[in-house]
């Protein structure tokens, strides 16, 4: 409603109208400032989901990448894809209890040197700030470990021995608690407590922690605390799997000769699929056409099986030296 004003001769508002109006708009004006930063707020989730996203493909793609890479990095190590996966997830794994894997299997099956190929590919990657291997046989006791991680991460060799085995634990613990690491352990013939070594369990509450054993016994992977589904066995390798490594060490030229065939079957099959025998003698037989040396060569070690453990390690020591 407008009245006429004789001062101004105009007709303005009245009070009532003015009183409205100041309502109307205090009514209205935090209405258009929610629906804008509703908008605003929008804009930004929508943002952050995109980012998010990328960022997730981007992870995936970083993953199959390092997978791949490893796959060619370990092609000469035969039949072991399925090993080299589920330890290639293991190690691209965040949750909090996946971080300690055991690898078990019979001696010259390729543990060594799988572990071997995890930590040059893992240097290279980047993905943990420390990546730390140990090859440790009969002496595979705390303190041996202590030492052995104690030098790797920068202290004295001289001082480390002096301290008790708690103070090395605390020294250790102080120095991996905070930072990502992937400790791996070769050879281990008994469990190691590695609360004892200062790396107190669960790891990787809040960072990248991984630790990955090898042993020849499954009961060694149980005993330090493995779960059920991340202990691996390598076993030896299948008759084609067996042969085709031998073939390939050896080279076609001579495996296609018709003399020498039958006996390089025989030999590769002698092995009994062990990774380490079949490149040992593929390699020794690499460069001997004379079909007479196969065949000697062939009775050679058919009279010395069965053997033991040790027997075995000794003949593959003196056909390297052949």
């Amino acid at each position: 409603m407008y009245l006429w004003h004789p001062r101004t001769q105009l007709y303005l508002p009245s009070k009532s109208v003015v009183g409205a109006t100041i309502v109307l708009n205090m009514i209205l004006l935090p209405l258009v400032m929610v629906k804008f930063f509703t908008a605003r707020v929008h804009d930004l989730l929508l943002a952050c989901i995109r980012l998010r996203s990328e960022a997730a493909r981007t992870r995936a793609h970083a993953r199959e990448m390092r997978l791949q890479k490893l796959r060619l990095e370990t092609r000469h190590l035969w039949g072991m894809e399925s090993c080299l996966n589920k330890v290639h997830d293991f190690l691209e794994s965040r949750l909090a209890h996946d971080n300690l894997l055991g690898i078990w299997g019979v001696s010259g099956v390729g543990k060594s040197s799988l572990l071997m190929q995890l930590r040059q590919s893992y240097r290279i990657f980047a993905v943990f700030h420390h990546v730390l291997y140990f090859g440790f046989g009969s002496r595979s006791t705390v303190t041996d470990v202590q030492l052995a991680l104690g030098v790797c991460l920068g202290y004295n060799y001289e001082m480390m021995p002096l301290m008790d085995e708690k103070s090395r634990a605390r020294v250790i613990h102080h120095s991996l608690s905070n930072t990502s690491f992937l400790l791996l352990l070769d050879e281990l013939e008994a469990p190691v407590d590695l609360a004892a070594v200062g790396l107190r369990m669960p790891l990787g509450k809040y960072r990248h922690q991984k630790v990955i054993i090898a042993t020849g016994s499954k009961d060694v992977c149980a005993l330090m605390g493995c779960a059920a589904d991340n202990i691996i066995e390598i076993g030896c390798l299948g008759e084609d799997d067996a042969w085709s490594l031998f073939k390939d060490r050896v080279g076609d030229a001579i495996i296609d000769d018709p003399r020498i065939q039958p006996l390089a079957k025989e030999m590769a099959q002698a092995c009994g699929g062990l990774p380490i025998a079949l490149r040992t003698f593929a390699g020794a037989m690499s460069a001997i056409q004379d079909a007479d040396e196969w065949r000697y060569m062939y009775k050679y070690l058919q009279a010395r099986l069965p053997l033991s453990r040790e027997q075995f390690a000794d003949l593959l020591h003196n056909i390297r030296h052949w």
